[in-house]
């Protein structure tokens, strides 16, 4: 096998950046739902598979 099963959807579709380039860039995503499906887990796995940082807002609803 050639490894490629090993890595993850998101690694080898960032290009490799140099000084000047913007590199790989995502749309803002607004991720919705009940709690406790996985929604900040999947936002950090992304941020840690692509290298980029995160930013997160926590919402409670009263």
């Amino acid at each position: 096998m050639d490894g490629a099963g090993d890595r993850s959807p998101l690694e080898g579709n960032a290009p490799i950046r140099t000084s000047g380039e913007r590199g790989f860039r995502l749309p803002p995503v607004l991720l919705n739902g009940p709690p406790g499906i996985g929604k900040s887990m999947w936002a950090r796995e992304v941020n840690r598979h692509i290298g980029i940082p995160r930013c997160g807002i926590e919402g409670i609803a009263e």
